[in-house]
């Protein structure tokens, strides 16, 4: 079992180096949820490294408040050019 968790690990980190977020996002989410207790290393190991993964792929809460504030501005910007 901890082959293919492998594998769909290898799979999300090859999506993550093309530029395929979507695809390591939806290959490496269930890998960080435990089903159980952790059985050897290597299950912790794929089990931590898909959380990495999740987490690079998570964009932060400065970048979603600064991409609210440039909508805010165009609209702001829109309105006051066509109010003229």
């Amino acid at each position: 079992m901890e082959t293919s968790h492998r594998s769909q690990l290898d799979q999300a980190k090859d999506a993550f180096a093309r530029g395929d977020y979507a695809s390591a996002r939806r290959l490496a989410t269930p890998l960080t949820h435990t089903t159980g207790p952790v059985e050897d290393d290597e299950q912790a190991s794929v089990e931590q490294e898909a959380r990495e993964l999740v987490v690079r792929l998570t964009p932060h809460r400065i970048t979603k408040l600064f991409f609210a504030l440039t909508l805010l501005l165009l609209s702001f910007v829109t309105l006051f050019a066509y109010s003229r």
